[in-house]
């Protein structure tokens, strides 16, 4: 009798604390277990939210270049991004120019197929081994272009030498 009457306050006050910190500190979740050996979880209400990307149109270079910017591309790169943009496909996404012999080159900034073909230094492909691409087609969608091709620059200490006419 005198444990239950020690453990129900005890209880009370977890609980009541556990509540408290609901209500003014939220916390993903929160784990008290009392003296009883019982495990309670107390979880906080996630919120969630959505978040709706525009692409930019077909052709569209000054859209492409906000859309560099919100994957992470330096503001300072943004009018070289548009120039070599215009300059490789007229910031066209959907392009393949089947004729370059690196592999063909694909979508706005028409990046070689070395890139995401298995290779002796990449088994894989290095957009493979970067997460970026499962396949070269994937680099049809402008999201993943512009990602490529940042990891591509980043690839080059920050520079524009992978494409050659930009410097």
């Amino acid at each position: 009798m005198k444990r239950l009457l020690f453990t129900w306050p005890v209880f009370v006050i977890g609980l009541t604390v556990g509540l408290l910190g609901l209500i003014f500190v939220p916390e993903p979740e929160y784990n008290e277990t009392p003296l009883d050996g019982v495990s309670y979880v107390i979880t906080a209400p996630v919120q969630s939210t959505t978040t709706t990307t525009v692409l930019p149109a077909n052709g569209d270079c000054e859209a492409l270049g906000a859309f560099a910017v919100s994957l992470g591309w330096p503001v300072t790169e943004i009018e070289t991004l548009k120039k070599v943009s215009y300059r490789e496909s007229r910031c066209w996404h959907d392009v393949i120019n089947t004729r370059d012999v690196n592999g063909g080159s694909y979508g706005n900034m028409q990046i070689n197929g070395y890139w995401c073909l298995p290779n002796k230094y990449w088994p894989q492909g290095y957009l493979q081994a970067h997460g970026i691409v499962t396949t070269c087609t994937d680099l049809l969608h402008p999201r993943v272009n512009l990602l490529a091709a940042l990891q591509i620059w980043y690839e080059a200490n920050n520079s524009w030498r992978s494409w050659a006419t930009a410097n």
